[in-house]
């Protein structure tokens, strides 16, 4: 199922990520695809760097493909159209990290979540049967192994 959020605008500042899977997690959390709920997100598709919800966003979600096994996102990263000489140090942060992830020198992706139905399993972790999703973030180690950049 593939949800599509906005339009996609300037193809160069797109990344395709994969923000989760059903694999368990370093701290053996597992997360069930098919029980996290889009709606809250859908309202506020934001990507965030590192989690940090005190800071604006770095970018958007465009679409979410969601698979039995994972999730899969479009990003669009912000890219201020101004001349670069006007730039704030949040535009050039941006460009940075857009840079970062499309030459391979930062890959990993996480998300978080508002838990509503889970379990412990035999990995040390919880089994995350049912959930909201609340954001998507770059982060420079992701908590799944295979929460990277395409």
């Amino acid at each position: 199922m593939i949800l599509q959020i906005s339009e996609i605008q300037n193809k160069d500042n797109i990344i395709e990520v994969v923000c989760s899977t059903s694999k368990p997690d370093f701290k053996g959390d597992r997360i069930y695809i098919q029980g996290l709920d889009f709606t809250r997100y859908m309202k506020n598709p934001v990507f965030l760097l590192e989690h940090n919800k005190k800071r604006l966003p770095i970018g958007k979600t465009i679409a979410l493909d969601v698979q039995p096994d994972k999730l899969i996102a479009k990003v669009e990263f912000w890219v201020n159209p101004q001349p670069v000489e006007t730039w704030s140090e949040l535009d050039k942060e941006c460009h940075s990290i857009l840079e970062m992830y499309k030459s391979g020198f930062m890959k990993g992706i996480s998300l978080s979540t508002n838990d509503l139905e889970y379990y412990t399993n035999s990995f040390g972790g919880e089994d995350i049967i049912k959930a909201e999703l609340i954001e998507i973030s770059a982060v420079t180690i992701p908590m799944n192994e295979d929460c990277l950049k395409k």
